[in-house]
């Protein structure tokens, strides 16, 4: 699953996250909003905010 972190958020690749996810309408998805659910950052990429 994708997600997005804000921006201003320190994060680096392989830091473990806990997800917190409130109701998701899709069946899919439906473990995920009786906990958090563990994580971690695969990439960062913060290329978009240095151009100009």
């Amino acid at each position: 699953m994708l997600m997005y972190v804000p921006v201003a958020t320190p994060v680096k690749v392989g830091q473990p996250l806990r997800l917190s996810v409130g109701s998701v309408n899709r069946p899919e998805f439906a473990s995920l909003s009786k906990g958090p659910v563990p994580g971690s950052v695969v990439r960062v990429d913060r290329h978009c905010l240095l151009e100009e």
